[in-house]
């Protein structure tokens, strides 16, 4: 068998056993979760290539990668985000005229207490930002240094900060009457309210980008 056929015969195993692993996929828990997407499309690469071209998957491959990454990025930047996080959304309370009493991770105020949970650091959004970032720059690649270093900037810094008003909000929302305090809360905390945060950091975000980008081609 020459180095086609190996190839062909290793990308149609390696498909059938994602195949058959993925019909007791039934959990977002399963470790393999994440693993599928990337073995998929390096399975499908391998029947439709040799080895030696895989190369020209190497961006797909990138992008599939993101969701196993994701799980990655959150370990190691959300106890940073943390960090941030809980002591931003004091200060921007502060500014606001509240009185919080912060303690741990916990913000007081009056009898209320919003807690800056494992959730609340915003990792997944910011993951979000950045994987969308390196889609633009995979799809629409900018060339100047300055221009990448700027985006790189604010995709970490837009989230950051669009995350400490959702928190600041969740805060002053937890101090109102009970009889639709609960429903906002639920609203911006569990609901679509929360996935509205992450839609805006994205669109200024991109608008940064893309503004860059359309310079950048001026000058061409």
């Amino acid at each position: 068998m020459n180095r086609i056929g190996v190839t062909f015969f290793t990308g149609n195993i390696l498909f059938a056993i994602i195949f058959i692993r993925s019909l007791v996929l039934n959990s977002t828990l399963d470790k393999f979760y994440y693993l599928l997407l990337p073995f998929g499309i390096i399975s499908i690469c391998l029947i439709a290539k040799n080895i030696g071209q895989i190369k020209y998957f190497k961006n797909i491959i990138l992008i599939s990668l993101l969701l196993p990454l994701r799980r990655l990025f959150f370990y190691i930047a959300n106890p940073i985000l943390l960090f941030f996080t809980k002591y931003l959304t004091f200060f921007s309370l502060l500014c606001l005229g509240a009185d919080p009493i912060l303690i741990d991770r916990s913000i007081f105020l009056g009898d209320s207490e919003l807690v800056i949970s494992d959730g609340c650091g915003g990792a997944d959004n910011m993951f979000f930002a950045f994987s969308a970032v390196i889609i633009f720059k995979i799809i629409f690649s900018l060339k100047k240094n300055l221009n990448l270093s700027i985006i790189y900037l604010i995709t970490f810094l837009i989230p950051l900060f669009m995350n400490v008003i959702r928190n600041t909000l969740l805060a002053l929302i937890i101090t109102m009457n009970p009889n639709y305090r609960d429903k906002l809360f639920t609203f911006f905390h569990d609901s679509y309210g929360s996935l509205l945060f992450s839609f805006i950091s994205l669109v200024l975000i991109s608008l940064i980008y893309f503004n860059f980008l359309n310079k950048e081609l001026e000058e061409i």
